[in-house]
């Protein structure tokens, strides 16, 4: 979020229409996911974003166990 104009741009470049977009932030504690999904969603008119529910930190655990 602290730097989106620079990522957002990086993303757009990769980023192929009809795909869909999971944001996500580091730990539980942080909540910024879900200020970036609302600017893809709103900004950038793209429809298609989740936000991971409980972060990376979460998704890692999830994975290792």
């Amino acid at each position: 979020e602290d730097d989106w104009e620079q990522r957002v741009l990086a993303l757009i470049e990769r980023w192929e229409p009809g795909r869909g977009i999971v944001v996500y932030c580091s730990s539980l504690a942080c909540q910024a996911s879900h200020a970036v999904a609302e600017r893809l969603k709103v900004e950038m008119g793209i429809d298609a974003v989740v936000v991971l529910k409980g972060g990376w930190e979460v998704w890692q655990e999830a994975n290792n166990s």
